[in-house]
């Protein structure tokens, strides 16, 4: 989707979007239109992607790499996958509101 239009998809996060449960998730979640973000260690998950988009859904990865306990990281990273599927309109909108005075103060 052109990033200057607007979405009504809902948004779903899948983990452990490589195989199981999270696979089937998020097959369903593509069933039932909603733009993905899927998450797994398994490189398998950029596959999974490339399927899933094929039911005509926006659908960013994130692979967790290396041995890796924490989850160090791994807000940055749902948020650039956020907002590669968030409409434009939106993210403007929410940019906004953080760059006005005191916004820092609002937690």
């Amino acid at each position: 989707m052109p990033a200057d239009q607007t979405s009504s998809k809902s948004l779903a996060l899948v983990t452990g979007a490589s195989s199981g449960i999270g696979l089937d998730l998020a097959r369903i979640g593509a069933e039932k239109d909603h733009d993905l973000i899927i998450a797994a260690a398994d490189p398998m998950i950029h596959h999974i992607a490339k399927e899933l988009r094929s039911d005509g859904v926006a659908v960013e990865t994130v692979e967790q790499r290396g041995d890796c306990d924490g989850v160090s990281g791994w807000g940055n990273k749902f948020q650039s996958a956020a907002a590669n599927v968030t409409p434009a309109a939106v993210l403007a909108k929410r940019h906004g509101r953080m760059a006005q005075p005191g916004s820092a103060d609002e937690n």
